[in-house]
């Protein structure tokens, strides 16, 4: 049974923070966090408007719960209509397990001295794995693929050296040629330094569920050829290099946090309680008017009036409190 969202009263701010009913953010714990992270999801959500994605492939683990966000945000962020007339319809999800940590010793890596990653040094027997991971029916003819004339998406969650974004999106290319596109895009643009000795890259701006116990909160596990090898599902049989495995060890409450607030924090961007901040990716040259967006996802908030905002209150905490006191001022 799906867990039931707090709908505060936002038009009356004693009711908003009343009652023992109120709900508290386990992970995404301040609202600065939340809308961001609606913003980065609403630019995400243009790139598979934009790529008329057919299908959204996440690279396993930490994207995960990016695909929670989609999925969670797509009826509010997602246009309806393209300018044809033709419905926008939510990418099928798919999941792979690919890091630069598994196959770097194997293609290369970015900082290596000849710079060069190169797809074509994994064995084949490894890519007819993926392929038969991948199949309509698994285990079925290599010559098949769910992938065939469909637009592919790969999404990572954060960008620090690439690698792991090019390894996945040209393993996929040499995978499943018969695809219509496979491209691949970010959800986070970190913020990297370079170590000047190593050559190393290093992240200092990381998704927020980033934790020192890499295996919670994302609710699956690492790959595990060895468990993968036994599983009833042929499936994961064949992808036993290619599939994270089912959490085992006790419930992932942090995994299971996570998702929740993502569900609470789609609720309180449809009634208002936190702003619609767009991507800069939106604008008047897509499918939707940047103004109408605006317009519609806080709450029939004139333009003028959100700008006026943003221009009196850059920092993004700020301008949040000012929000909040206009929704409640003029409803």
């Amino acid at each position: 049974m799906q867990e039931r969202l707090f709908v505060p009263d936002i038009y009356n701010p004693s009711n908003a923070e009343a009652g023992p009913e109120k709900y508290t953010y386990s992970v995404l714990s301040t609202e600065e966090l939340r809308t961001e992270a609606v913003t980065l999801t609403d630019g995400l959500i243009w790139e598979m408007i934009d790529n008329r994605t057919d299908i959204a492939l996440f690279l396993d683990k930490s994207a995960r719960p990016v695909s929670w966000m989609v999925k969670a945000l797509w009826s509010q962020l997602a246009p309806t209509l393209d300018k044809d007339g033709d419905p926008y319809t939510m990418p099928e999800f798919k999941y792979v397990n690919i890091d630069r940590e598994q196959w770097g010793a194997v293609t290369g890596r970015s900082e290596d001295e000849d710079k060069g990653i190169d797809i074509n040094r994994i064995p084949e027997v490894r890519i007819d794995e993926l392929r038969r991971t991948f199949a309509p029916i698994a285990k079925d003819s290599l010559d098949r693929s769910i992938f065939e004339n469909k637009n592919v998406l790969v999404i990572d969650e954060v960008s620090v050296s690439g690698d792991t974004l090019y390894i996945a999106t040209h393993i996929f290319e040499r995978a499943f040629p018969e695809a219509a596109s496979i491209k691949g895009a970010y959800w986070m643009h970190g913020h990297v330094q370079q170590n000047p000795k190593t050559g190393v890259k290093i992240n200092t701006k990381l998704p927020v569920w980033y934790t020192d116990e890499p295996i919670t909160g994302r609710l699956v596990a690492n790959r595990d050829s060895s468990a993968s090898e036994k599983s009833k599902s042929s499936r994961q049989r064949e992808g036993k290099y290619w599939l994270s495995t089912t959490f085992r060890e006790g419930v992932d409450q942090r995994g299971l946090a996570l998702k929740r607030d993502v569900d609470q924090m789609a609720e309180d961007l449809r009634i208002h309680r936190i702003p619609y901040m767009p991507s800069p990716l939106w604008d008047d040259k897509g499918p939707s008017s940047l103004d109408e967006r605006l317009f519609h996802l806080n709450g029939d908030m004139p333009v003028e009036d959100y700008i006026r905002l943003r221009q009196t209150y850059p920092d993004r905490k700020e301008f949040i409190g000012a929000f909040a006191v206009y929704v409640a001022n003029h409803h």
